[in-house]
């Protein structure tokens, strides 16, 4: 019996050995339990920058092993941010060489502590570390070193931190709510958190907006927010509690507006409408009503009908619908389709034969009202064109009836068209090849579309005989006569100008002489009448000698009696009747010209006359004025 106790001892001895040691870490109440720690090198510790995660060192199992790189490398550390500041107050580390593991901390100020090798053990080694922020170990030997467990121990950090003030909730509608704060005064705040009722975070908001518009809520619900103030060393102030209850939901009566821009397109059996849709933005669709019953809705701004009758008027009415179910009064628009008598789907305005189902090409039919104008050299022809939508054109024939021939026209012959003269779409033709005194039969045919020729409309004229004046016509146009009249003025004109100064010459010179002779004449008679009244004013003046002022006062009296003298006489004759003396009788150029031939025959008969001898006395000299 003791050797079967003694066995089983060691065989229980031998599992109890031979059992992994697994879990001998599991502690409770670690700030790194279960967290996934950053993975970096030690010199972009502050910057957060790394190249993975590890929770192998978190996971309260000794086994699970995360390898540090040795010193230099990018995997040299391991470490852990926190969301807040905290106190930290123990460690523990399980780890492959202690010694050479470093403490490192960041803290919330932004300033860095180094620490020297850590213990290895299972059990919590005590420190006092306050306000940090980030935490980590590296490896500071040139070997590998392999970490099984880390973790840390403490609380958040008691920091004293200013609140936001004036907080309220405003606007508050079924779904949403305005919140509205005043930032902190501090210079290091930050931003503000917004954590609601259920520990999460809802949003954080820049320093300085001091609005957030809350979305997505339920109505008639009871909301509570906390409201906290971070500052730049990642401490958050206690926070606040807001605290609000959202709106019912509100009914919407009012109906959106009425749709706008609306066109029809209708065919035989069916219409196409398109529109614009109002801009409420509850919009949702559009019910389309057909005399009274609704046949669809669209919410695209078109819709189709189909299966409508031929020539039939329909009403339509588009009313509007909101999200709600609201519905607008509408608008009706009334149609029609487009008839179809043949019944063979094409509309009447566009059937090339509206009464034929089978749409058989016809002729267009006949032209209207042809008038045929005959003169000697040409006929005119005008017409009325059908009204059908198949035709085409107007084909012109002529026949020679009957034409009056002479002895040239029966040498050469007479002219006779059998094809036709001419095709056309307008309404008239002039015909210039016809012959005076000859009568035609004219035939005016349709052609359709489709080249079938109708029988056409005959007209039977004669053309007049040719007027005796029809050929005769000037050589030259009024234009012709007026160019060539100025041409041979300018060759003209100045032959006849010479001419001119040829025969007026003389009389301008004779005309030019006898006005300086006249003028020669008139300043020698006034001279002689000077000197005369000057030589009788000094005869009546007394021989005796008179000087200055009373010789110039007898010289003034002497010219008023003058003056007053010749004023009477001028006075006496302007009172005296003027008798006009009768005129003598006008000489004829004849009786003048025989005058003149007497007068030179009598002055060439006279005997020369002797030359007069002139003597002049001679002079006494002149007396000195004043002198006896």
């Amino acid at each position: 019996m003791r050797k079967k106790i003694s066995v089983l001892m060691i065989v229980v001895m031998t599992i109890v050995t031979l059992l992994p040691l697994g879990s001998a870490f599991a502690y409770t109440g670690g700030l790194l339990n279960g967290k996934s720690l950053n993975i970096g090198d030690n010199n972009n510790f502050k910057n957060n920058t790394n190249i993975g995660v590890t929770n192998s060192v978190t996971d309260n199992d000794e086994l699970s092993k995360y390898v540090l790189g040795n010193a230099g490398t990018t995997n040299v550390m391991v470490y852990y941010e926190f969301p807040v500041a905290m106190d930290i107050t123990a460690y523990q580390l399980k780890a492959e060489s202690a010694t050479n593991l470093y403490l490192k901390i960041l803290y919330a100020d932004g300033t860095i502590f180094e620490g020297t090798g850590l213990n290895n053990s299972s059990v919590r080694t005590n420190l006092s570390f306050s306000n940090v922020k980030k935490i980590g170990i590296w490896n500071v030997s040139g070997y590998t070193n392999s970490i099984s467990e880390f973790d840390v121990f403490g609380s958040e950090s008691i920091v004293t931190k200013s609140d936001v003030t004036n907080e309220l909730v405003s606007n508050i509608t079924d779904t949403t709510a305005v919140f509205t704060w005043t930032d902190p005064v501090e210079t290091d705040f930050s931003s503000v958190y917004l954590i609601d009722s259920l520990g999460a975070t809802q949003d954080i908001i820049t320093k300085g907006v001091q609005s957030y518009t809350l979305t997505g809520l339920s109505p008639e619900t009871n909301y509570t927010y906390i409201v906290k103030a971070k500052y730049s060393d990642g401490s958050l102030s206690n926070g606040k509690n807001v605290s609000f209850t959202t709106a019912p939901i509100l009914i919407d009566k009012t109906s959106p507006g009425e749709i706008t821009n609306v066109t029809t397109t209708t065919t035989t059996t069916g219409a196409t409408f398109n529109w614009s849709n109002p801009a409420d933005s509850d919009f949702s669709k559009v019910n389309i009503y057909q005399n009274g019953t609704l046949k669809g809705s669209s919410t695209n701004g078109t819709y189709t009908v189909s299966g409508l009758t031929q020539g039939t008027e329909y009403n339509y009415t588009f009313k509007t619908v909101d999200s709600t179910g609201n519905e607008s009064e509408g608008i009706t628009k009334t149609i029609s389709t487009l008839p179809d008598r043949d019944g063979d789907g094409i509309p009447d305005s566009e059937d090339i034969y509206p009464d034929d189902p089978e749409n058989i090409p016809k002729p267009a039919g006949e032209v209207q009202n042809l008038v045929i104008k005959p003169e000697y050299d040409k006929v005119t022809l005008s017409w009325m064109l059908p009204g059908t939508a198949n035709f085409k054109n107007v084909t012109i024939y002529r026949d020679v009836i009957s034409q009056k021939t002479g002895l040239l026209d029966n040498l050469l012959g007479t002219k006779v068209y059998a094809a036709a003269l001419f095709e056309t779409n307008g309404t008239s033709f002039t015909d210039l090849t016809v012959e005076p005194e000859t009568e035609y039969k004219y035939t005016v045919t349709t052609t359709s579309l489709d080249g079938i020729e109708s029988t056409g409309v005959t007209g039977i004229t004669a053309t007049p005989k040719k007027p005796l004046m029809a050929d005769m016509s000037l050589p030259f146009s009024v234009k012709d006569l007026v160019e060539a009249g100025n041409g041979l003025l300018w060759i003209v004109g100045p032959f006849v100008l010479l001419g001119m100064s040829f025969l007026l010459f003389p009389k301008l010179r004779k005309l030019i002489v006898n006005s300086f002779r006249n003028n020669r004449k008139e300043v020698a008679k006034d001279t002689k009448d000077t000197s005369f009244r000057r030589f009788r004013t000094d005869e009546k003046e007394p021989k005796e000698k008179h000087e200055g002022k009373e010789h110039i006062e007898k010289v003034d009296k002497l010219q008023k009696e003058r003056q007053e003298r010749e004023k009477r006489e001028r006075e006496i004759k302007a009172a005296e009747p003027k008798i006009k003396e009768p005129r003598a009788p006008k000489e004829s150029k004849r009786e003048r010209r025989r005058a003149e031939k007497q007068m030179r025959i009598g002055r060439a008969a006279r005997a020369p006359r002797a030359p007069r001898e002139r003597t002049r006395a001679a002079r006494e000299p002149r007396r000195k004025r004043g002198a006896s």
